[in-house]
C-alpha cells in the first residue's frame, strides 16, 4: 500500500499526477498516452485518465475510462463542486493504491470550502468463479446552474448503483468474464431505471453496493461506538443485479471502506486493527438536517452540497 499527498493539483494536472503515482510509486505499467495497466491485467485492458473539456452540469471533469484495446467499456467521472454560483478549485489530492495482490488506485480530491470528490479504479477482491473484475467508479453531483441548488436524488456516491441521475454510460462499472452470464459483460453502476411513482425497478446486469443502495447503509448509520470510542469500517460489498430482481455477490473494492464521519474530521487518520485508514466525507460533512431550497423546486433540493455523516476510509499503510 502507498499514500501520497499532492499539495498543488489543478484540474488539468490531476491526470498526470495520478498516472505518475500509479507507474512510479506503485509500479503499474505505462500503456500509451494517459493510460496505465494494472499488474496481472488481461491483454489490452487499461485505464485512461483524463481531464476533458466539459460543460454544465458537470464542468471541470476528471475521468477514468476502462479500455479494452481502443474500445471504451466503462467510464466514470468527478466534476468540481459548484457552490454559490462559483466552480471550486482543487487544493489537495490524496492518492492511495497498491500493486497487489489486488491492484487499485484511489484519488480523493479536496476543493476549496471543504468539498470532496472520489475517483477509484483497479480490480475487485472477487467473490465467485469469474475472471476480470476491473472496476472504475467516481462520485459527483448534478448542480443546477441556474439557481445554485442540489437535488439529492441526482447525487452519485462512490460505487452507488441505485441512482438515476447519472447515465449508465457515465456511471462507472465493473467488467466481468463469467461463463454463467455468457462471457464478458460490463455492468454499470446504474441499477435503478426509474425513481417515479414511489417505486424503483432494478435493471439487469448492473452493479450496486455503495451508499444509498440499501446494502451497506445500515452499517454506516450504526457505525459509531461511543462507549469504546471506535469506528466501524464497513466493506463496500458489491452485487450484480440478475433477472427477476435477484442479486449475486461479486466482491468488494480493496483498500476502501464506508465510515461514519460523526466524530471524525475530514482527512483524519485512524488506526483500526493495527492498520492506518484516512477518512474523508463523500461530498462534504454536514448535520443530520440541511436547509432546503424553495418549495417550487421540491423537497429533494438543498441549498448546498452535503453528504451528512457518510464518508470513505482509505488504507494508508
Amino acid at each position: 500500500m502507498a499514500y501520497l499527498l499532492i499539495a498543488d493539483p489543478t484540474h488539468t494536472t490531476i491526470p498526470q499526477r495520478i498516472i505518475d503515482f500509479a507507474t512510479q510509486t506503485l509500479g503499474w505499467t505505462a500503456a500509451g498516452a494517459n493510460r496505465v495497466a494494472a499488474p496481472g491485467s488481461d491483454a489490452g485492458i487499461t485505464f485512461e485518465i483524463g481531464a476533458p473539456v466539459s460543460t454544465a452540469p458537470y464542468r471541470n471533469r476528471n475521468t477514468v475510462t476502462l479500455m479494452n484495446g481502443n474500445t471504451q467499456t466503462a467510464y466514470a467521472m468527478i466534476s468540481a463542486p459548484y457552490i454559490m454560483l462559483v466552480d471550486q478549485a482543487p487544493t489537495k489530492m490524496h492518492l492511495f493504491g497498491s500493486a497487489g495482490p489486488v491492484p487499485y488506485v484511489a484519488a480523493v480530491v479536496e476543493y476549496t470550502q471543504g468539498f470532496f470528490r472520489h475517483l477509484y479504479f483497479g480490480r475487485l477482491e472477487k467473490l465467485g468463479d469469474y475472471t476480470g473484475g476491473e472496476v472504475v467508479a467516481g462520485s459527483t453531483v448534478y448542480a443546477h446552474y441556474n439557481n445554485d441548488s442540489y437535488d439529492e436524488d441526482d447525487f452519485q456516491y462512490l460505487f452507488n448503483g441505485f441512482q438515476s441521475g447519472i447515465s449508465a454510460a457515465s456511471a462507472g462499472g465493473v467488467r466481468l468474464n463469467h461463463a454463467e452470464l455468457g462471457g464478458v459483460i460490463t455492468a454499470p453502476f446504474r441499477a435503478s431505471s426509474s425513481r417515479t411513482g414511489g417505486s424503483q425497478v432494478l435493471a439487469q446486469n448492473c452493479v450496486l453496493g455503495g451508499f444509498r443502495d440499501n446494502v451497506n447503509d445500515q452499517q454506516v448509520a450504526r457505525g459509531v461506538n461511543t462507549f469504546a470510542g471506535a469506528q466501524l469500517l464497513a466493506p463496500v460489498n458489491l452485487y450484480l443485479t440478475r433477472e427477476a430482481g435477484r442479486i449475486s455477490p461479486i466482491g468488494k473494492p480493496p483498500g476502501v471502506r464506508l465510515v461514519n464521519m460523526t466524530n471524525i474530521d475530514p482527512g483524519t487518520a485512524i488506526n483500526v486493527g493495527g492498520k492506518t485508514w484516512r477518512c474523508f466525507p463523500q461530498f462534504r460533512k454536514g448535520e443530520a438536517t440541511h436547509a432546503r431550497s424553495s418549495s417550487s423546486l421540491g423537497t429533494n433540493y438543498t441549498t448546498t452540497e452535503t453528504s451528512y455523516i457518510v464518508g470513505y476510509a482509505y488504507l494508508e499503510d
